[in-house]
Parts: C-alpha cells; sequence; structure tokens
C-alpha cells in the first residue's frame, strides 16, 4: 500500500541532505519539488508497484506551463523524470518493494534543440536602461550585463560574499568551475551593486519582491521586454557581457575564470595563480 507520496517523503530528505552538504544546489532541489508538487498530482496517491511506466509518460507527454498553458519544455519535463527515477529508486533499494526493474529510466523527455534565440542587448538598449535604472529589474539586468551572472547566481549570492570596497564579489553555480568565482565590479555599475548591498537582507538581490526568485524575475523581464519592444531572454545579459569581453580583447582565461567555464590548459588551470 505504500504510495509515491510516501516514498518522496523520503527522497526529499535525502536531496535536501545532498544541498545541505553541497552536492546539489538549491534551485535543482527546488525544480524537483516544484515538478513533484505541481505536475506529478496524478500519482502522489497511487501505489508504487501499480504505476506504469505508460502512466509517467503520459505526464510528462501532456504536462502544460502552469500560467500560459502551453506544454513544458524539455528541462521541465527532465525534472518530472528525475523525480520519478528518484522515487522508484529508493522504493526498490530502501523499501525493497518488488520491482525488478526502475520503470522511470527509460522515460523520453524529448531532445533538448540548441537554442539561437540569445542575443546580446545592443548600445542602444543598454543606453535606454540606463535611462530607466531607477526600476529595480533594469538594475538587474544591467548588473547581469557587467558581471556575466546567470540570473540565478545573483539572487542567490549572499550579502557576505559582496566586497563593495574592494571591487568583486562571489557567486556561481552549476558547474564545478562556476561555483564560488571571483566576479569584479565594474565601475559602471559600482552604485547598482550598493544600491542592493545596503538592504538589511542576507540575499540582497532577493529583495526586489516577497520571495523573489527566478521564475518572478522571469515574468517581469518578459513583461519589461515587451513594454520596450525588445526580443531578449534573461539570459542575454550574460551573453552581453561575454560578447564585449570578446570584442575588448579581454584574456581568454580571465573571461573563462569571470563567467565559469572550464578552462582546459594545464598550465592556466594549476600553475598560474591570478590576482583578484
Amino acid at each position: 500500500n505504500i504510495t509515491f507520496s510516501d516514498i518522496w517523503s523520503d527522497v526529499e530528505k535525502q536531496i535536501k541532505k545532498l544541498v545541505d552538504d553541497g552536492e546539489m544546489s538549491q534551485s535543482n532541489l527546488d525544480g524537483l519539488y516544484f515538478a513533484y508538487k505541481n505536475h506529478c498530482i496524478p500519482l502522489h496517491t497511487r501505489k508504487i508497484i501499480e504505476i506504469k511506466y505508460r502512466e509517467m509518460q503520459d505526464l510528462i507527454d501532456n504536462a502544460k506551463n502552469m500560467h500560459s498553458g502551453e506544454p513544458i519544455g524539455v528541462t521541465a519535463k527532465g525534472l518530472i523524470k528525475s523525480v520519478c527515477v528518484k522515487v522508484f529508486n529508493c522504493a526498490i533499494q530502501d523499501y525493497e518493494l518488488p520491482i525488478p526493474n526502475n520503470p522511470a529510466i527509460n522515460l523520453k523527455c524529448g531532445k533538448k534543440v540548441k537554442s539561437d534565440k540569445h542575443i546580446p542587448f545592443t548600445n542602444e538598449e543598454i543606453a535606454i536602461f540606463w535611462g530607466l535604472q531607477y526600476d529595480d529589474i533594469v538594475k538587474i539586468i544591467l548588473i547581469l550585463c557587467y558581471t556575466g551572472c546567470r540570473p540565478n547566481e545573483i539572487f542567490t549570492c549572499e550579502k557576505n560574499n559582496i566586497f563593495i570596497e574592494d571591487n568583486y564579489f562571489i557567486s556561481g553555480s552549476k558547474t564545478e568551475a562556476g561555483k564560488d568565482r571571483v566576479i569584479p565590479i565594474h565601475p559602471k555599475i559600482k552604485h547598482l551593486m550598493e544600491y542592493f548591498y545596503k538592504v538589511d537582507n542576507d540575499y540582497p538581490f532577493a529583495t526586489i519582491k516577497k520571495d523573489f526568485n527566478y521564475g518572478k524575475y522571469k515574468r517581469r523581464f518578459a513583461k519589461l521586454m515587451k513594454e520596450l519592444n525588445f526580443e531578449h531572454t534573461p539570459y542575454d545579459g550574460r551573453h552581453t557581457f561575454i560578447t564585449k569581453m570578446k570584442d575588448a580583447g579581454a584574456n581568454e582565461y580571465l573571461l573563462k575564470l569571470i563567467v565559469g567555464h572550464r578552462i582546459e590548459d594545464v598550465t592556466e588551470k594549476y600553475y598560474t595563480h591570478r590576482k583578484i
């Protein structure tokens, strides 16, 4: 009689421990929890030994965005699959239920098509942002354009990792090369960094709105782009930074250090020590 939800409660404890131990990001945990809570509802009360592959595949194929009603993307489908895989692994390994093989392993989420929609902001668009910098969302966009951060790396940046006087902060996520990296504060955005730094909160950039996160930022960003008649995505600030650094002839390895890309060169990776 053990249900999908019964086992998820144990899985959730396991992945929370991974986050506490630094082996999984909080954003990954949030994504898995969202997939469980919103997309796996039909499975919650089902007996785990009665759930079939086809039922889970149909769930993934028919999942819709909660706000737009549009079919969800490959990444969101992958989170649903991950929830199912983890639940069945726990059922087999920890509960020792009579399930010969994990049926969720072979769930299909579709192929992720390489996106070509990322376009750097133009100089004219950035000039418009400077004229609108009184808006907190615009402040964030400008900070992303001058730091190369991913949006979530800003919202999860802790106050004690921001060193205004020394002109750098520490943030990063996603990959080993991207974690805990030193990111310079460009003189043009120093006053914007100071604006958020003065906020009395451990996560100053996440105080724009209550419980602010990437999802809320994405919606506010889309609304602003529509108002300005711009065609951009939330990650275009990062693309802008990398493009402008290359145009300026920035050192390749320093650029990789700042944006968190992997460095393959052994000498640079292990023997060259860069000063802040």
